[in-house]
């Protein structure tokens, strides 16, 4: 173990510039910009470490079929390390980021690294990990070790939009295998051993336009949405009650939620009454929920609506729908990286649930051992002044490379030392 930390501290430099070099080419999806530029750069980088590199694209038929009509191709890169085992540990990143919000204190895509934190859109969501994978396969090239089991590393396009032409496609087509997963999750001493599911609808509520100084012969589409908004309103009340029995890092993320108005459009002209309101509802679910249930409600509330006014128009649709995940548990997998923490952080491991869903959750839907763990920021993932902690950068690598370095061993056991933690 101590040679393998020895080696990546070593690198120290190097890892943190190549997750600077990652942050500077502006990936923002939407409408995903960038995408071969990035594939291009990471394909050389992967080279450089000593994997085999595969392109996976997309083809256009297919894409219209995902409603996906700009941006550039959507590419997704496949490293692989063969050692001829019959198993494979699969490590995911998605290299695609949200766009910049509007008070960064410097330019969101040039990275700068200052007082110990690396800024930058994307640093923490999840270019920093990507920097962490690449180097802990270098690392062990470097020191002749070869893993026990095969190793195959995805970076994949799109996971700010559902996924589906990147990590999602790729499992669909059988591009890629993995008897163990690792992904986007947790830090520090905590890994992620699953995520809430998703349930995502856009709700269209219709009037009649007439002339805003005659609103008596029309009917008003934005006082029919409020209508239907407070009836949905009362489901706050019934999901604050609902809470998980699986833990969670922040205690309010043990409960169901629901935010309504994410995506709020409508109108044309001041003085026009409104014929049309279109809002979004974004549900989230806990392990307890299902899609079914969860759709029952909200229909329910719509049913409620109308009978309150015989008159009104509405339309639902489902945008996006993911059943809530849990991991199914490989106690040589946990105790493998309960060990990995605990040597490099002198930490014990505790599990928890994402209150969000990524890409690892197709994994998991296909039965595979999965445990998400990222590198560590201050949760500003999406916000202004997104950063990481460069020292995190080094101890997720250390992480990574003794996962590579021992998953797989027969007759394992964890050897810490003095420290005595090992499994979570």
């Amino acid at each position: 173990m101590q040679q393998i930390i020895d080696g990546i501290d070593k690198q120290k430099s190097n890892i943190i510039r190549l997750a600077e070099q990652l942050v500077n080419i502006p990936t923002i999806n939407p409408p995903g910009i960038n995408y071969v530029r990035i594939i291009d750069f990471l394909e050389k980088e992967c080279k450089k470490a000593g994997l085999l590199t595969k392109r996976y694209q997309v083809p256009a038929v297919e894409l219209r079929k995902m409603g996906v009509s700009e941006g550039d191709s959507r590419i997704s890169l496949v490293a692989r390390w063969n050692n001829n085992s019959n198993k494979t540990l699969h490590i995911n990143a998605h290299y695609d980021v949200v766009p910049a919000t509007a008070h960064w204190k410097t330019d969101p895509f040039k990275a700068v690294v200052k007082a110990g934190k690396l800024f930058g859109r994307g640093s923490e969501d999840m270019k920093a990990n990507i920097a962490c994978m690449i180097y802990a396969v270098a690392v062990l090239k470097q020191l002749k070790i070869t893993p026990p089991l095969n190793l195959e590393l995805s970076f994949t396009p799109d996971e700010e939009t559902g996924g589906r032409p990147g990590l999602a496609y790729l499992l669909k087509k059988g591009f890629v295998k993995a008897d163990y997963a690792l992904g986007e999750g947790c830090d520090g001493d905590y890994v992620a051993v699953g995520n809430k599911g998703m349930l995502w609808f856009e709700v269209e509520v219709y009037g009649k336009s007439v002339h805003a100084s005659i609103p008596q012969r029309g009917e008003n589409a934005f006082d029919n949405m409020l209508a239907v908004v407070e009836q949905l309103k009362k489901l706050h009340k019934v999901l604050k009650a609902r809470k998980t029995r699986f833990n969670t890092r922040d205690k309010a993320d043990a409960y169901s939620t629901m935010v309504i108005g994410g995506k709020a459009v409508g109108g044309k002209k001041i003085n026009i009454v409104p014929d049309r309101f279109l809002f979004s509802i974004d549900r989230r679910l806990n392990p307890e929920e299902n899609i079914r249930g969860a759709k029952k409600e909200i229909e329910r509330i719509v049913a409620l609506a109308k009978k309150k006014n015989k008159k009104l128009k509405i339309k639902v649709t489902i945008a996006t729908q993911d059943e809530p995940v849990i991991s199914p548990r490989d106690e040589h997998f946990n105790e493998v990286f309960s060990c990995a923490v605990s040597k490099v952080l002198n930490k014990k491991i505790k599990t928890a649930i994402m209150p969000g869903g990524n890409d690892l959750r197709f994994f998991v839907q296909r039965g595979v051992p999965s445990l998400g763990y990222s590198v560590r920021g201050r949760e500003r993932a999406h916000a202004d002044d997104e950063f990481v902690f460069c020292r995190s950068i080094i101890e997720t690598t250390k992480i990574f490379a003794l996962v590579m370095a021992n998953l797989g061993k027969k007759n394992y056991f964890c050897q810490l030392g003095k420290n005595k933690e090992r499994s979570m």
